[in-house]
Order: structure tokens, then sequence, then C-alpha cells
């Protein structure tokens, strides 16, 4: 399953195994200024969660403050050899959609092209290198 949303004018899926919450986009709190990308931290449950934002990365322009517009927590590896969380901004996550059979990756971190109508589905985008810069 892939929870849907929007990077610029493109569809995307996220593959829901990556994710460990969905929340409201939320204040966050200033980043340290040397972190590349970083938008701020959010507060989870007490713990400093970094966040980026992905139209800001990827398209260049900070995400709308839709009510679509969610924080996505993802589980990611740590430097240290555990896991932790980041959080991704993205707009119009509202939905999920199952993924074609037979759709085979070598990680979970793409946020895969979905078709417009019958069109061409933009390219996959890896996230691993966002997400190693916060």
């Amino acid at each position: 399953m892939l929870i849907t949303l929007t990077v610029g004018d493109s569809r995307y899926g996220l593959d829901c195994r990556v994710v460990a919450a969905i929340v409201a986009l939320a204040d966050l709190k200033k980043a340290p200024a040397d972190v590349r990308g970083l938008e701020g931290l959010l507060d989870y449950h007490g713990a400093a969660v970094p966040v980026l934002d992905l139209n800001r990365k990827i398209a260049g322009r900070p995400s709308a403050d839709h009510l679509s517009t969610r924080i996505l927590l993802v589980s990611v590896p740590g430097k240290d050899g555990g896991a932790g969380l980041a959080g991704l901004v993205a707009e119009r996550v509202n939905e999920t959609v199952a993924e074609a059979p037979g759709t085979e990756r070598s990680s979970s971190f793409y946020l895969r092209g979905i078709a417009p109508n019958g069109g061409a589905p933009p390219r996959d985008i890896d996230l691993k290198p966002f997400l190693s810069d916060i």
C-alpha cells in the first residue's frame, strides 16, 4: 500500500511500511543553523523529530498550509545503528492506493510516481539522499 501525496504538480506514493505516523501540520521549533534543508523540529511525544519539506527540497517552494498538508513521520536508520524518526511535510496526504503487483524496489524510501488519469507517471524519487541530510 502507498500513501498518496503531492510534490509540486505531481502525485506520488510512499510505502506505508516506512510511515510510523501521520500528524497534522504543526508549528516547528527553529532548527539548528548547521543542518542543511531542515525546516525545524517537531515535538512528538517529547522527542525532537527533524522535519523537512518535500516541496521545498524537490519543487523549490514550501508546502501550502492546507487541511490535507501533513507531516509523515518515517522510521529511518540512525547513525548509531538504531532507528529514529524524521518528518516529511507533504501536500494532499489524503488516501492510500494499492501498488501495482510485481513492483519491486531495493528500498522503501522512494516516492513512487503515480500516473494521472492513464498518463505517464513522474519518475520515482529516492528519499535516502534527503534523509541523510537530517
